[in-house]
């Protein structure tokens, strides 16, 4: 289904790790988390073309599988510019993190090596004239 404005969250899936669930109002299609972010990044794509770039569709997101979503206390509207902006920051933390990551795991090979060629090395007791035989 083409119409972003009636998604809805339709509780989560019996899978382990549980997983959101998503239903189209309109056409009553369901939608599983992989699916909904595929759906997401192709609305991000289309909003960043220029003759769309001012284009602010809402998305209204629904916290439960109710069926009648104006009787909801948790349902919020959120623009296709709040989720583009909020997926590009969680991008960016993505990027951040897999670089700490990468890092780490440079610092860990490092010591290993450290370690392993502190092992190979015979040990030489340099300061015999210090600490004379018992």
């Amino acid at each position: 289904c083409q119409t972003m404005n009636f998604l809805y969250r339709s509780g989560t899936s019996s899978c382990d790790p549980p997983q959101p669930s998503f239903i189209c109002k309109c056409c009553n299609k369901s939608y599983n988390a992989p699916t909904m972010a595929n759906l997401l990044q192709s609305a991000l794509t289309i909003t960043e073309t220029p003759s769309d770039a001012n284009a602010q569709n809402p998305l209204e997101i629904s916290g439960s599988s109710s069926s009648n979503p104006e009787s909801n206390d948790l349902t919020s509207s959120v623009t296709i510019a709040d989720l583009q902006s909020t997926i590009k920051k969680l991008y960016a933390e993505l990027k951040q993190t897999q670089a700490e990551l990468k890092q780490a795991r440079e610092e860990i090979q490092a010591l290993r090596a450290q370690h392993a060629s502190t092992d190979s090395k015979p040990y030489t007791n340099s300061n015999d004239s210090q600490f004379p035989p018992l």
